[in-house]
C-alpha cells in the first residue's frame, strides 16, 4: 500500500494536488479523472477498483452524490482518506441546492467512519471559495475572498503526519459581492439571516 489517488486531477485544486504529489513523492500517485478514462459515475466500480489497496485516496471530484458513495465504497479498502466537502453544507436555508444538502451528507458519513474505533483516519475539509474557481452551473457561487490551492495542499501534508484531526473549516468571508451572489442563488434570500 504505497500509493496515492486522487479523483479529479486534472483541473483546479485536484491539479494542484496531483503535480505536487507527483513532483515531491517516492509514491505511486494515480490520477483519476474523466479525461483518462475514470468518470465517477459512469465509471465508478472502475474508480474504486483503482483506488482499492491506496495509502491515501482523495476524494476530490465532485458529482452528485458520488463522492459519498465512494466514501461508503472505499472505507475499509485504503489506508487514509482525504474527502473535499465544502463550507455551504451549513447554508441550506441560504444555498437552498442539491450540492450543499450532498456536502451535509458526505460530512456526515465522515463524521461517522472518524467515530469508529476500527474506521480509517479520514479527513473532511470544508472548502470554501477556492482561487480560481469559475461558475460552471447558475446555482454556483464565486467570491472575491478565495483560499489558495497551496493552503488546501499544505492541510493535507499536515494532516498526513497528524491524523488525529477529522475535520478542517476553511474561512469565508461575506463581502459585498458574495452577497449579491448570494441573492443572485436565491433571490427569496432573507438578509437578517446572515448579517454579521
Amino acid at each position: 500500500m504505497n500509493k496515492i489517488v486522487i479523483t479529479g486531477h486534472t483541473s483546479g485544486v485536484g491539479k494542484t494536488i496531483y503535480d505536487a504529489l507527483c513532483a515531491d513523492s517516492c509514491r505511486e500517485i494515480v490520477g483519476l479523472s474523466r479525461s483518462n478514462g475514470y468518470d465517477i459515475d459512469t465509471d465508478f466500480d472502475k474508480v474504486v477498483e483503482a483506488a482499492t489497496g491506496a495509502e491515501i485516496f482523495i476524494n476530490n471530484a465532485y458529482r452528485d452524490k458520488q463522492q459519498l458513495k465512494l466514501v461508503e465504497a472505499l472505507k475499509d479498502k485504503v489506508g487514509m482518506m482525504v474527502v473535499m466537502g465544502s463550507v455551504g453544507r451549513f447554508y441550506p436555508e441560504i444555498i437552498p441546492t442539491q450540492y450543499v444538502h450532498d456536502k451535509q451528507e458526505l460530512a456526515e458519513a465522515c463524521r461517522l467512519i472518524s467515530m469508529d474505533p476500527n474506521g480509517i483516519p479520514i479527513l473532511h475539509l470544508d472548502l470554501s471559495f477556492i482561487e480560481g474557481a469559475v461558475a460552471s452551473n447558475p446555482t454556483d457561487l464565486v467570491s472575491d475572498f478565495t483560499i489558495s490551492h497551496q493552503e488546501i495542499l499544505d492541510t493535507i501534508v499536515f494532516w498526513t503526519q497528524h491524523p488525529n484531526v477529522r475535520q478542517v473549516e476553511f474561512t469565508w468571508k461575506l463581502t459585498p459581492h458574495v452577497m449579491s451572489e448570494l441573492k443572485r442563488v436565491n433571490p427569496n434570500l432573507d438578509p437578517t439571516r446572515i448579517t454579521i
